[in-house]
């Protein structure tokens, strides 16, 4: 498995503009045959502040995230551009 955290912090007061912009995404993503769970996460305590996490059956399945279609429309075109920062850290599993 391959785990993707990525933390979002947007510009004041457009929270809600990039939270429109993933709600199509994160149902388009979750349909793709590598993706075993995807989870946007918006801060109770600063709307403007959003976590995913983000799991895939490996990197391949990852790579073909970032290369499809709805990633460019919904990430790159319309959520980067909203973002103040941006922090996406990669993870595999610890196994006993």
């Amino acid at each position: 498995m391959y785990s993707v955290v990525a933390r979002y912090v947007v510009q004041r007061g457009r929270g809600e503009d990039v939270a429109q912009a993933l709600r199509p995404h994160i149902s388009v993503t979750r349909q793709e045959p590598g993706c075993l769970s995807f989870t946007v996460n918006r801060s109770v305590d600063d709307p403007d502040e959003f976590v995913l996490y983000e799991l895939y059956r490996d990197r391949a399945a990852f790579d073909a995230h970032v290369a499809s279609p709805h990633y460019q429309r919904y990430v790159v075109d319309q959520v980067r551009p909203l973002l103040e920062k941006r922090e996406v850290s990669f993870y595999t599993p610890v196994e006993p």
